[in-house]
């Protein structure tokens, strides 16, 4: 009697155990689905950013065009912007590419390395798009000057106004790197506290 009694609570202490089980492996699987939601979030911060360059691209080069138009710059000049505005674009389009399946459903080690990757990949493009930057606003001081001076105006004024458009430009250009620098660390942080639990 005694031995059925305590197979009996033995087998309702098992069954408790199941249902513990069961309720802690939901509680891990919906806590690892709002991570995953989070972390996207996070990053569609990334891809906004994407979608913002495409839009300046697009008006850098109207606005070129019809710079082109009005103060008569250089063909050259214009078709040279038009190549570096657009690898701007290209690069940071490819640099910053992550698909959103990837952040809700994919492994997310890979995704980990794959967001320490992207951001090595955004300075290692500052790098080379600061002198880029640099060489095209010398550029365009000397188109703009030129057709100041040819107008028989003064450049200074022109020269104030390319040095704080470059200055806005650049810390306009850094926060942005840093806000999309900030969302992969948050990223990454999230994923490596997911994988410690």
């Amino acid at each position: 009697m005694e031995n059925i009694i305590d197979n009996n609570g033995l087998e309702e202490m098992k069954a408790q155990m199941a249902i513990l089980k069961n309720k802690i492996e939901g509680q891990t699987m919906l806590n690892e689905r709002l991570m995953r939601r989070a972390m996207n979030d996070r990053m569609s911060l990334v891809r906004r950013m994407v979608v913002l360059d495409v839009v300046m691209v697009i008006v850098c080069i109207a606005a070129m065009y019809t710079f082109m138009e009005l103060f008569g710059l250089s063909l050259l000049f214009f078709v040279v912007s038009v190549v570096l505005f657009s690898w701007c674009l290209v690069s940071s389009a490819y640099i910053n590419r992550i698909k959103e399946s990837e952040l809700l459903e994919g492994d997310l080690l890979k995704t980990g390395e794959k967001l320490v990757r992207m951001k090595r990949q955004r300075v290692r493009l500052l790098m080379i798009n600061f002198p880029l930057g640099l060489a095209w606003a010398a550029w365009y001081g000397y188109e703009m000057i030129s057709f100041e001076t040819a107008r028989g105006g003064s450049p200074r004024s022109m020269i104030v106004g390319l040095c704080v458009g470059f200055v806005v430009g650049l810390i306009l250009g850094l926060m942005m790197l840093r806000k999309m620098q900030q969302a992969n660390d948050i990223v990454i942080r999230q994923i490596k506290e997911m994988k410690d639990l």
